[in-house]
């Protein structure tokens, strides 16, 4: 009887659900306009952009900084769903390349669900990207491993070094802020730059959701 208990617990145990993560990753769409400081009498072009985010506790949406830089507005959008949402950005980190974005409109979040944050992944664990490469109306999925983590500096602000994830799962422009998750269904970290030069290939790198929870602590 304690055997079949056991076996029992085991089997329910390795069955865990993963969580619908087409819930949680949206799509974050952008109208820029640089500002230059040097000439403030010239105005800019205006330029728009897409990348991605994704939802946490709270009711935010946590993304990457370079996304919503020099930001003239900001829209979201679910998979599946027509309704775009206007969006403001809460918080932005340009050292860290991290921002938080919060959306007037709560009808939004409904039918989503919150991602659950893990910590910093082992190197060689499957991970798996999470975003809207170059746009889509359907969010993409890729998988890799955790080929390295060591510290360097972020492509957006270059003033100093953090910890970064490498992985080798796709990683295209769109899928910046997006979510990169773990075997378990948790967020490990933010999808941020791919390295694109000749003879490199699959060298992606991710900012740890770590550097994250400080910031998302103090606004909820």
């Amino acid at each position: 009887m304690k055997l079949k208990l056991f076996i029992f617990m085991f089997f329910a145990a390795g069955c865990v659900a993963k969580p619908d993560l087409t819930k949680s990753v949206v799509m974050i769409q952008i109208v820029k306009q640089p500002f230059d400081y040097t000439t403030p009498w010239k105005q800019s072009s205006i330029s728009q952009g897409v990348g991605s985010g994704f939802i946490i506790e709270g009711k935010r949406i946590l993304t990457n900084a370079h996304n919503i830089s020099d930001v003239r507005y900001v829209i979201v959008k679910k998979e599946n769903v027509a309704k775009k949402y206007p969006a403001r950005v809460e918080f932005v980190g340009h050292d860290c390349d991290l921002a938080i974005l919060k959306v007037a409109d709560e009808s939004f979040f409904d039918g989503t669900e919150p991602l659950t944050i893990g910590g910093l992944p082992p190197v060689n664990s499957t991970v798996e990207t999470y975003g809207f490469p170059m746009g889509g109306t359907h969010i993409s999925v890729t998988q890799g491993v955790v080929s390295r983590i060591q510290t360097d500096s972020y492509v957006h602000s270059g003033a100093d070094e953090h910890l970064v994830i490498q992985t080798d799962a796709a990683i295209n422009p769109g899928n910046s802020g997006g979510a990169l998750v773990n075997s378990q269904g948790q967020v490990i970290g933010i999808n941020t730059v791919k390295i694109s030069v000749t003879g490199v290939e699959g060298l992606g790198f991710a900012i740890p959701v770590n550097d994250a929870k400080p910031i998302v602590n103090q606004l909820i």
